[in-house]
């Protein structure tokens, strides 16, 4: 059961996918996951896939992303906190998973409750559990816009 302060959290990190969608829209047509199985998986450079499953190993649904770029191979993952609660914890969990994917990751973060001491701890998480392949990479709104070059 969610306590009151994680529902929103949860809620928040909604948000958070809806204000990267629509900073995103710009640049990029967003498909649900069905829908775009339904047209045959395109991988076009201006299509972005919502709520796409991805798997733990074999055919084993594990979990869905917000986000999915099908050209660039590339997962966005939302997580918002802005009081203790479970998303902080839930980030480690989430970097070991998404490691494990056949796809690259953005780890897209928002919150008071990720402070920069927070941050530089998972970053070194994920340095530590992943330093050749870096396939998981931590990131704030600001510098996911910069990456996807959004504002150019």
């Amino acid at each position: 059961m969610k306590t009151k302060t994680g529902k929103q959290d949860e809620k928040k990190a909604i948000k958070l996918g809806n204000a990267v969608e629509i900073l995103m829209s710009s640049k990029y047509q967003f498909l649900e996951y069905s829908d775009w199985l339904a047209v045959g998986s395109p991988e076009h450079e201006n299509i972005v896939v919502k709520n796409k499953i991805y798997t733990k190993g074999g055919n084993k649904n594990f979990g869905k992303m917000e986000f999915f770029i099908p050209y660039l191979n590339l997962a966005i993952e939302c997580k918002c906190q802005n009081v203790s609660g479970t998303a902080r914890e839930k980030i480690f969990y989430t970097i070991v998973n998404l490691s494990k994917q056949p796809f690259s990751s953005i780890l897209l973060y928002q919150g008071n409750y990720f402070d920069q001491l927070f941050v530089d701890y998972a970053q070194d998480f994920i340095d530590t559990y992943e330093p050749s392949n870096n396939k998981v990479k931590l990131m704030n709104i600001n510098e996911l816009l910069e990456f996807l070059k959004i504002n150019d």
